[in-house]
């Protein structure tokens, strides 16, 4: 239901692929999206979101010994700015999904 919406980039997965999504990880590719905002945004609805790495594998003290900086893997660092997971287990219904949706959509709306 994502994949249609403007700035956000749902899992992509390859047609032979099948993948049992622990995580529903979405990109806000678009710079004008917020993604604290958004969360704040889906919080405030009831529907929980985490940001499960917030800080890129080469800026993190364990790797410091590395001598990576910021500015040295940009993708990564871009990445880590805009990903959010939404709500994803096995008891899931189509209509908490469909919410999920539709407070995205109308938060970008907004």
């Amino acid at each position: 239901m994502l994949g249609q919406v403007d700035g956000i980039e749902p899992p992509y997965f390859e047609k032979y692929v099948k993948s049992s999504c622990n995580y529903y990880t979405i990109r806000l590719k678009d710079s004008r999206l917020n993604r604290d905002e958004l969360r704040k945004h889906l919080e405030s609805r009831g529907i929980q979101s985490v940001v499960y790495y917030p800080l890129s594998l080469h800026l993190q003290k364990v790797y410091e010994p590395l001598g990576y900086k910021p500015g040295d893997f940009p993708n990564s660092e871009q990445a880590q700015e805009q990903v959010l997971s939404l709500p994803m287990y096995a008891e899931l219904s189509e209509d908490q999904i469909d919410e999920v949706v539709q407070e995205i959509k109308g938060f970008l709306q907004v």
